[in-house]
């Protein structure tokens, strides 16, 4: 099952920098909707998280939706939001469970949100789910880590401090389970509270998922132009070693 954020880590993801990778992909996209000839309007971004990547997408112009199923995480993109002056629908729902039909022409997925989908079962109801939510035509883009990453990556550190000021600290620890191909990372924040520190614990797990089986699940929910990249900025092949798998699958016109 997804994580849930606790309050105090919503905080730290937002101000200690958890945030910068949808920050980057916000300011790639554009070329890439170009490089594929799209043009959406109404974009959807789940999970959303704190919401720097809805909020990049609306002040690009886009109509934009987010949904993520962590109340603390939608408190702080909503206090983003209203900082901005900026309209967006946030949603609290499970990616698995979305209940938008034939509503959006982009719906994007990043910063490996998907592998926390722990079971196969689970990817192709959240597939299903942006399939439906997607008007025919409409694109689907979203980043996942490979195996490697998550066999090897994560586990060349399987500690250390990825946060460390003078109001907040975050500790990482890594493991890998090769029967269940399974990366768990726990996380141990500490965060100032005047005299005091208040300290969250947070347990991420991710599945490595293959190449092939990611393909066989956005064909089963009925998408079709499956293309996938190594690298998103230069739109390169997979590739063994590679960090991330990149994707855009559509929805067939009627």
């Amino acid at each position: 099952m997804p994580t849930l954020y606790g309050s105090d880590f919503a905080e730290v993801y937002s101000k200690y920098g958890y945030n910068q990778f949808s920050a980057r992909v916000a300011e790639l996209l554009p070329r890439v909707l170009r490089a594929l000839h799209l043009t959406p309007d109404r974009v959807l971004d789940v999970p959303c998280g704190e919401g720097t990547f809805a909020l990049e997408m609306a002040r690009k112009g886009y109509l934009t939706t987010g949904v993520d199923r962590s109340s603390a995480m939608l408190g702080v993109a909503r206090r983003k939001a209203r900082e901005a002056h900026s309209k967006i629908r946030f949603v609290e729902r499970d990616m698995r469970a979305l209940r938008f039909h034939d509503e959006f022409d982009l719906v994007t997925s990043w910063y490996d949100s998907l592998n926390y989908l722990l079971r196969l079962e689970d990817l192709n109801k959240t597939f299903a789910g942006v399939f439906r939510s997607l008007r025919p035509g409409g694109s689907f883009l979203f980043d996942m880590n490979t195996p490697d990453t998550l066999s090897k990556g994560w586990q060349r550190h399987p500690s250390f401090v990825e946060v460390d000021t003078r109001d907040a600290f975050a500790l990482h620890r890594s493991t890998w389970d090769a029967r269940r191909n399974l990366a768990t990372l726990k996380v141990t924040c500490f965060v100032r509270r005047g005299q005091h520190w208040a300290r969250t614990d947070e347990l991420h797990r991710e599945r490595a998922y293959s190449l092939p089986q990611i393909r066989a699940a956005l064909r089963k929910a009925g998408f079709t132009d499956v293309a996938s990249w190594g690298s998103i900025r230069r739109m390169t092949p997979p590739r063994r070693g590679d960090r991330k798998y990149w994707f855009a699958a559509r929805r067939p016109s009627r």
